[in-house]
């Protein structure tokens, strides 16, 4: 992604070709795209689809999402949300792609699959490094898209001393309806299958790589995205090809992590079960995205205070409950039967006040919700972080009651500072826990991750 650089050029918008107006653009150290237009376009609003610029080098950009915050002098000031280098393209409903390819650090060190084969020899002068590409490890996500981990192979050309090969391992998610050749699309044997919008390719994109911040138990960086379309290729002495676009988009990198310390699921863990375990992962999404969300920002925004990361979590094991387990004490018609046995007793006045009350009175309390789930993991793991289960339990529902509703006969009773800190990081563990066994790890499995990774856990040890 481009990053601190600047570019020279002209603006312009789709289909009003002769209507340039000069500036340039910058991209500041998050990738946020700045476009600084000399002049103004007539009859625009604040908010335009697509606006389009060539560099005086003639390399073309597309923008997307552009919003003008100011003007400066005669000039107008604009942020685009996305940047997409090497096409123009006249309309934002043109922004749709064959495929997604994400790269992100420390990738190669998490598949642990190399080309790579470094021949032993005898004499210390004589060395011999065979490198033979591995072949793409293909995985299913949904029925409109699918992925794969793909090898990406440069030899570099130095002077005779010296030469070299990179292997790059990346992320590639692609649509399903690849019907026909590249081949036949372009000698119009074929026609263009259907491509999925830009936006909905960024969505799978973060959800894939949100399942890589959970494995790797620290933050997955994403380093540069690339799309992929039929619609544009190229002829190769090899055959034709789709054709790349580069795209930049305002990301604010997370703390770096100087390597990749031993992950809490490895690829060697997933890949009996891949077909399984990153389906359920998206498929999961769909009810829990305010769960799973919660969990990723604990990883990803680390400078919170304790008391909001602990509130965020406490709501995070909540609403995982509340969406997969048993919501009701009783059941409806039996509570039902006993509201109308309670509110005849009362009268008008004292209805009314206990309205609310009445509405949630079917609903597990928090004690019940996390006892439900303690009895549900009852692991050798969880013993040792968590040795009195009945303590805990107490602790957190003291701690979120007097966060959330604040009581002074709950103060002496909440923990706070690194009590609580370290009250939050056990339940985080828990939900961290709930979480894979939704997405089709077993308890078996778990168990043995978080024995291997009992350098993570430790620190949490009673």
């Amino acid at each position: 992604m481009y990053k601190d650089l600047e570019f020279i050029g002209s603006f312009f918008l789709p289909n009003k070709l002769n209507n340039k107006i000069s500036g340039k653009v910058s991209f500041d150290e998050n990738s946020l795209a700045t476009l600084e237009i000399h002049g103004t376009f007539p009859d625009v609003d604040r908010n335009v689809d697509v606006i389009l610029f060539t560099t005086t080098s003639n390399e073309e950009f597309t923008f997307v999402k552009c919003f003008c915050y100011g003007k400066n002098l005669g000039d107008s000031l604009w942020e685009a949300k996305y940047s997409l280098f090497g096409q123009l393209f006249n309309s934002f409903n043109d922004l749709k792609f064959h495929a997604i390819i994400i790269s992100c650090e420390y990738l190669n060190e998490w598949i642990g699959v190399s080309g790579f084969n470094r021949k032993k020899q005898k004499s210390i002068r004589k060395h011999i490094i065979e490198y033979i590409q591995p072949k793409t490890i293909k995985f299913k996500i949904d029925k409109n898209i699918k992925g794969s981990f793909i090898f990406d192979t440069r030899y570099h050309t130095y002077p005779i001393h010296k030469t070299g090969i990179t292997e790059t391992i990346k992320i590639k998610l692609e649509s399903t309806k690849t019907l026909s050749s590249l081949k036949d699309i372009a000698e119009k044997k074929a026609n263009l299958e259907e491509e999925v919008p830009l936006l909905e390719l960024f969505d799978y994109a973060f959800k894939m790589v949100n399942f890589l911040t959970v494995a790797y138990h620290q933050p997955c960086i994403i380093t540069n995205i690339e799309v992929e379309s039929r619609k544009y290729f190229t002829l190769a002495p090899a055959g034709y090809f789709p054709s790349t676009l580069n795209v930049n988009f305002e990301y604010n990198k997370p703390n770096h992590h100087r390597r990749l310390y031993k992950p809490l699921i490895s690829y060697k863990d997933l890949k009996p079960n891949i077909n399984k375990i990153i389906p359920k992962w998206f498929t999961k999404l769909q009810t829990l995205e305010p769960v799973f969300n919660i969990l990723i920002e604990s990883y990803v925004k680390t400078n919170g205070t304790v008391e909001n990361n602990f509130l965020n979590i406490s709501q995070a094991i909540e609403t995982f409950h509340r969406r997969t387990r048993k919501n009701t004490k009783l059941q409806p018609k039996q509570h039902k039967k006993m509201l109308v046995s309670v509110k005849s007793k009362l009268n008008a006045k004292e209805n009314l006040f206990f309205q609310d009350v009445f509405t949630f009175s079917n609903e597990p309390s928090l004690k019940n919700r996390i006892d439900s789930l303690f009895s549900e993991f009852d692991l050798e793991f969880i013993k040792k972080i968590i040795s009195n289960k009945e303590k805990f339990s107490q602790d957190f529902r003291n701690s979120r009651n007097y966060y959330t509703h604040y009581s002074q006969a709950l103060e002496k009773k909440r923990l706070s500072g690194a009590s609580l800190y370290y009250l939050t990081e056990k339940a985080k563990i828990l939900l961290i826990v709930y979480i894979l066994f939704e997405i089709g790890f077993t308890k078996h499995d778990i168990n043995n991750l978080f024995k291997r990774s009992e350098n993570k856990i430790y620190h949490l040890y009673d």
